[in-house]
């Protein structure tokens, strides 16, 4: 439990610090249709199997290039294996 509140409050303080920069680029037109880089989306990822390392370079890959996700927020799902912050979770 003490594991999951501790990485729940870094992913707010690095939530809250990482969008304190997009306040200083102004508004343009060119720049909303081709955004830099900190503007791509950070969307959650689902964990809800076993994660092995083809799957997990397979899906940041895919994150990174296809879809152009500037990251990703993990959220998992009582199914993860291994356990969620276990570590063996870590050593992936």
């Amino acid at each position: 439990m003490k594991r999951i509140i501790l990485f729940l409050i870094i992913t707010f303080i690095v939530g809250v610090f990482s969008g304190m920069s997009q306040n200083s680029i102004p508004f343009n037109k060119a720049g909303f249709k081709n955004p830099p880089k900190q503007f791509y989306p950070t969307p959650f990822w689902h964990l809800n199997s076993e994660l092995t390392d083809t799957g997990i370079v397979r899906e940041m890959t895919d994150a990174k290039q296809k879809a152009k996700f500037n990251g990703v927020a993990v959220l998992p799902i009582a199914q993860t294996k291994p356990y969620f912050l276990s570590d063996a979770y870590f050593k992936k």
